[in-house]
Formats: C-alpha cells, structure tokens, sequence
C-alpha cells in the first residue's frame, strides 16, 4: 500500500482550469464531485495499511459553462496536527497491530496519550474513509472518530472547518457512512467501539444538524461494523462475525472472522431504546458496504456486498473471498430471512445508488468491479450496473464499462441528470427536490463520476460516463494536475448545497 497506485503522493495541487482530454463538460453542470482516501502525510513508521492513512479530500467544482476546478487539501484533523508539530507520526495505526507486538503498539499508543505527547480529548481520527452532505456542511468521515467539516470554497479549494462535537451529546465514534433521509432531511448515524461495551450505538440528527437521540445498542462482542441501512421506517445494523479479538497472535490483525451467521439487526428508526430491535440471521459472511434497503409490505428487501471468506491482512482472490452484490430478504410477520442470493457473478465493491432513492424502491445499482493486481492485491477495473429487481441468480448485469489499459478507477457516483424543465443547473436542488422534480424521468438517466489514475504513468483523471447507456465512451474525461492514489468513497454537493455552505458553521465547536 505504499508503492504503485496506492502510493502516497506529496503536497497539495490546484488547477483552476482543467484540461479536457476527451469530450466535453455539460454546460448545466454545477456542483462538485468529492472523494476522499488515505495519503500519509509524514512517512509512516512500523507497518502500514491501506486503511491507515491522513485523509485527503480531492474536489472538482463544475462552474457551469463548461468549466471545472481542481483541488486537493489534507483534512486538518488533530491527529495530523499533532503529528506534524512532533514530527513523526505517533498514532497507532491498524498496520502496527500484526500478531503479539500489535499490543504492545496499543500499550505505547496508550502512554503516547497518558503522557501528554498525542493527547486523545479532540480524537485521533483521520477523515479518511467517506463524505455525506448535511445540514450545511460537508463531513469527512472515519468510524473510529466524530466527523470534520469542510467548505469547499468558490474555487474549488476544499477547506477544513473544524471537528462536529454536536455539543457533547455523542460520546462515541460516528459512522462513516451515515444515512440522510432524501425527503425529512435528517442524517441518521450509528457507532461502534471494540474496546468498550455496549460496543454499538445507534442515533439521528435532524434536518438542523441538531442531535435527536443517541442510544446504546447493546452487542455480544466487539465487530467491525462499517455500515448499515435505512428504510422509510426502519434502520438495519449489521453484527457481522469479523470480531476484534486482540489475542489473536499468529502474526495476523487482531480480527478475525467467525465461523458464525451475520445478524441483521431490525430497529425502529425512531426507536427510543434497543428494546425493540429484532434480530435476524442469513449465512456467515463478513459485510463492509450496503447498496439499499426498502420495505414491500411486512418484508424487506436488503441489497449488500457481502464475502463469505475474509481477512484484513490480505485481500486474497477467489469466489468466495471476494464480495458479491446480493440480496437479502427479511419477512417481519414470519421472523425469517433468507440467504445470500447473488444478483451479478463480478466481484465488486462500493455500490451506490442515486441518493433520491436511499430507503426507497430501487431498480438499479452501480458497483467498482474488481479484478486482481500486482502482488494479488484486488484493483477496480470498472463499473457495472445491476438491476436490484432482477429474478434468480446472478441475472440481475445490465451493462459494464471497462477502464482500459492500465486505468484503474474507484467508487462510481451517480449524479442526476436534470430534469426537463428544472432549471439550467445540473444537481442543484436537495435530494427531495430533485426527487419530485424528477417525476416521469428515468431513474438511471445520470453521470456517474470516478476518478481513475494509469499504474504505468501515475496520470489521473476525473472520468464521467453516461449511467443510462453504460456507454464505453465518456461523457468527458477531465486530466488532473497530480497523481490521485486509489482511494475511498465519494459524494456530489450540489450547486444549492454549495451555496448553502457555512449556515451551520457556528455551530461545529458547540
């Protein structure tokens, strides 16, 4: 994780005018297109893990009239902070915790705190891992701490703000993927801790930014949690059997994957305690990214990416080690669930859905495919469209694009077209207004947008390509001035979203 695609790349880069190496920019097009992933910033000491390093935000700002920005900016968290002013890189990272000597890195981390040197009361987080849009403010989210605001400024330039604390009413790390309800406006979020009990809790905001309730959902052991789902009246968590387990030894990360079912956790959205979750099982399979959920009646229906063999030390390949997009059916009145039914025979990752439909009834999904790179190491080498309604097993393939060559890509995020009649701006209105708006206009008619670097010449690009075709050739391909290494995940702020930016502001230290 520190040599090829996924090397670390230095200093910060802006491009006020990017070039177009093929096609050309919708002139209608306003907003930016965000993606954040790790990039170490000093040269990180002991072992090293893809999942460890500084979050760094890369952001194209469509003007409209056919004109985009670039820019990339480190997140200013308190851990880069910290590290910078000592001058080495001191926190604990997940690469350091192989096998026996991995506690004792836990125990000098610990002391690291104790001792005043990397002091833990404003987190150690890295802003790494995923962005969401809410109440003003652009997040940057890792799970293992609270989010970090951002601004993306007129150029393009994404700044940081500061740390949410949400007044000190959320006393645990927050998801980095958080749900925001594309009609109510709130941002629903659960956390996760392996190291103290109840080890889950689970909680909303409102359209305001404003924390609702936040309560504890008790779990029988410590797992790597890393997403859930929402439905118009329900949130499903996902206890899945990847369990930390910090006796592990053997050489390998303290997490290791059980031979036990993955429970699906059903819970009144506005619950207000863990009472009334129910839980249900399907097959043993770790879970890292959910597509969509939605109800039909007494049942629903949940669409993720699940693996059936698993291990954080090596992605290895093979059918079954790598995830499958697949659908999970839960029926409410009779209390059972169903296997694992594969909708598409690619291994993938990352699915996404258009953000107007989170919760709701969906026809199709869009996955980074896989195929393995140098050193086995598994690299996105396109996109593929899947249709959530599909019958049967692996029938659900609607179109693939290839990145060619040496080209590998990443998260591909759906961007609405808009609609006829709209306004003259691409994406500018709320998720729910582009929904109504969007009456009568096919679901699939989009960009989706992806950032792919060449592994022989480091060149990167933004590519944008047409989600309803599925078409090889792209919308526009946008060169930019560095190399982006491979990364996470990524999300579209509107042009009324940008504008809005900054109204909740005052609130981040509050």
């Amino acid at each position: 994780y520190m040599s090829g695609p996924f090397a670390p790349v230095e200093g910060e880069a802006y491009e006020a005018e990017m070039e177009v190496v093929e096609g050309a920019v919708p002139p209608d097009l306003v907003g930016a297109f965000v993606r954040t992933g790790p990039n170490p910033k000093l040269p990180p000491l002991g072992g090293y893990h893809w999942f460890d390093g500084d979050g760094q935000v890369h952001a194209v700002r469509f003007h409209g009239g056919g004109r985009a920005s670039y820019g990339s900016r480190w997140v200013r968290t308190a851990r880069l902070e910290q590290e910078e002013r000592i001058g080495v890189p001191l926190g604990v990272k997940i690469g350091d915790l192989h096998g026996w000597s991995g506690l004792g890195h836990l125990a000098l981390g610990k002391a690291a705190q104790w001792l005043g040197v990397m002091p833990a009361k404003d987190g150690m987080g890295t802003a790494n891992t995923a962005l969401a849009f809410h109440a003003g403010r652009l997040l940057a989210l890792q799970e293992a701490d609270l989010p970090y605001s951002l601004r993306i400024a007129c150029s393009g330039l994404v700044e940081t703000v500061g740390r949410v604390t949400f007044g000190g009413q959320v006393q645990h790390a927050f998801t980095a993927h958080p749900k925001r309800d594309p009609e109510t406006g709130e941002l629903f979020y659960f956390g996760y801790s392996v190291e103290r009990k109840p080890y889950c809790w689970y909680g909303w905001l409102d359209a305001a930014g404003g924390v609702v309730r936040d309560l504890p959902v008790p779990l029988p052991e410590p797992v790597l949690m890393h997403d859930f789902a929402l439905t118009a009246r329900h949130a499903l968590l996902l206890d899945v059997p990847l369990v930390f387990d910090p006796q592990a030894g053997g050489g390998t990360l303290p997490f290791v994957l059980k031979k036990r079912p993955l429970r699906i956790g059903v819970l009144p959205r506005y619950a207000e305690s863990a009472k009334s979750i129910r839980w249900f099982e399907t097959e043993s399979a770790h879970c890292f990214h959910v597509a969509n959920a939605w109800e039909e009646g007494a049942t629903i229906r949940l669409h993720l990416c699940p693996a059936k063999h698993f291990s954080l030390d090596s992605f290895h390949a093979g059918d079954d080690a790598w995830p499958h997009l697949c659908e999970v059916v839960l029926d409410l009145e009779a209390g059972t669930c169903t296997g694992l039914r594969r909708l598409c025979p690619l291994p993938c990752e990352f699915p996404v859905v258009p953000a107007s439909l989170l919760g709701r009834p969906t026809r199709y999904a869009y996955i980074s495919t896989f195929e393995e790179g140098r050193g086995g190491l598994p690299v996105f080498s396109g996109i593929a469209k899947v249709d959530l309604q599909a019958p049967g097993e692996n029938r659900g393939l609607v179109g693939t694009i290839q990145h060619v060559g040496r080209r590998l890509g990443g998260e591909a995020y759906f961007v609405p077209k808009p609609a006829p009649g709209s306004g003259s701006a691409a994406g500018n209105g709320t998720a729910a207004s582009h929904r109504a708006s969007r009456v009568g206009q096919a679901e699939d008619d989009g960009y989706l947008m992806t950032f792919v670097v060449d592994e022989g010449s480091g060149a990167s690009e933004l590519v944008v390509y047409d989600s309803a075709s599925m078409s090889d050739v792209p919308v526009v391909r946008l060169a930019a001035p560095q190399r982006i290494p491979l990364g996470f995940h990524s999300t579209w702020v509107t042009g009324a979203e940008l504008q809005a930016q900054g109204r909740a502001e005052e609130a981040v230290h509050a």
